[in-house]
């Protein structure tokens, strides 16, 4: 995935013998004098701005500092011969970097309450506008109305009035899907054995009838996948496809996340975004005369007795035999009236014969689900 860089920003340490916030490229403490130690975290300032001042934008992109192997002093990134001590720096350490500190938000709201005069200082402030005395890195956060609202009716849910009421809710779904299956069960599924006797039987033997002919056939797609030979109705920009480098032509919108802090290793931290492409296309709606099998005619033949057969059909040129439907009803005597039983089971039907006696499985409704000979 690409990456987007909008500039640099200063970074801080913190010192870890009197806990003052000193800034990133500062080598000692500004309160207590201690020299930065070489494991010491950069970390992400609340309010730091993007730099402008062309000297440390230079600095910044020079990479991570070297800390000398013989006295631990910091030197810049380049230097040769440490400036402490004048030891030969290819034998120094380089600093980590590369780390992500976490998403870039300056928040110009944020403040730091000093502890020695109770004073409100700006966050990204390194000592006490009042006393002088440093600073911290804790900032006083301000309420967050949203999440108080949210930490709200989250107790609101799960206080025992609104567990009840939420249960109630969902216990009320259950109930309705319970009841719907236990009603489609005892109206279609469950049945009584009713007997019968069978009056009439009948059948329905049908053959669809199919030829080729030019049909217009309207559809979409992207431009240079659509037939020379279709008409284009119209064409509109869409997204075809998404790539992490910058396409070197055609139409395309650059898609940017959340900007984030990378820690360059000098006390600078570089500002970056992930990037990626959406590449723009034509997609069109078309019509198009293409041949096609076509339902022109049915063929259909029936009968009342036991013995169905399918009508005989005579095809043209370019014709073709399409789908076959069968279908057969017995018609019974019963004690509760005259009932039908379709099926399409054709070797069942030919058992059915006028005078024979048979169970019938009856739902609720009064339909027949299925027979059984007696």
């Amino acid at each position: 995935m690409a990456q987007k860089s909008s500039g640099y920003v200063e970074l801080i340490w913190v010192c870890p013998n009197c806990e003052t916030k000193n800034r990133g490229t500062q080598k000692t403490c500004q309160s207590c004098g201690d020299p930065q130690p070489d494991d010491v975290e950069f970390i992400q300032d609340t309010q730091a701005e993007i730099i402008t001042d062309e000297a440390k934008i230079v600095e910044a992109k020079k990479g991570a500092d070297i800390h000398c192997f013989y006295c631990g002093t910091r030197n810049l990134a380049g230097a040769t011969a440490c400036t402490q001590c004048g030891g030969d720096l290819t034998q120094g350490e380089k600093r980590q970097s590369g780390q992500v500190l976490g998403a870039y938000n300056p928040d110009p709201d944020a403040i730091i309450v000093c502890t020695a005069c109770d004073t409100e200082n700006k966050a990204n402030a390194s000592k006490c506008v009042q006393c002088g005395a440093p600073l911290g890195i804790t900032p006083e956060p301000k309420p967050d109305t949203d999440a108080l609202k949210a930490k709200h009716a989250q107790k609101s849910s799960s206080s025992p009035l609104g567990m009840l009421a939420g249960g109630v809710g969902l216990a009320g779904l259950g109930v309705v899907a319970c009841v719907c299956m236990v009603m489609v069960y005892f109206l279609f599924i469950r049945t009584t054995d009713l007997p019968g006797t069978v009056q009439t039987v009948g059948w329905e033997m049908q053959i669809t009838i199919e030829e080729e002919r030019l049909v217009d056939r309207k559809d979409s797609d992207w431009e240079d996948s659509v037939s020379s030979k279709a008409n284009i109705l119209s064409c509109a920009n869409k997204v075809r496809t998404t790539q992490d480098s910058k396409p070197s032509s055609g139409d395309y919108k650059e898609v940017c996340g959340t900007a984030y802090t990378k820690d360059k290793g000098s006390g600078y931290g570089e500002v970056v975004q992930d990037c990626k492409y959406e590449v723009y296309d034509s997609w069109c709606e078309y019509e198009i005369s293409e041949l096609k099998w076509t339902t022109i005619d049915k063929a259909l033949l029936t009968g009342t007795d036991l013995n169905p057969k399918w009508p005989k059909i005579s095809l043209r040129s370019k014709q073709r035999e399409g789908n076959r439907e069968a279908n057969y009803n017995v018609n019974f005597k019963t004690s509760e009236g005259a009932k039908t039983f379709n099926t399409d089971d054709q070797q069942l039907f030919k058992q059915c014969k006028v005078g024979s006696k048979w169970t019938l499985k009856v739902n609720a409704m009064g339909g027949v689900n299925n027979i059984e000979s007696r």
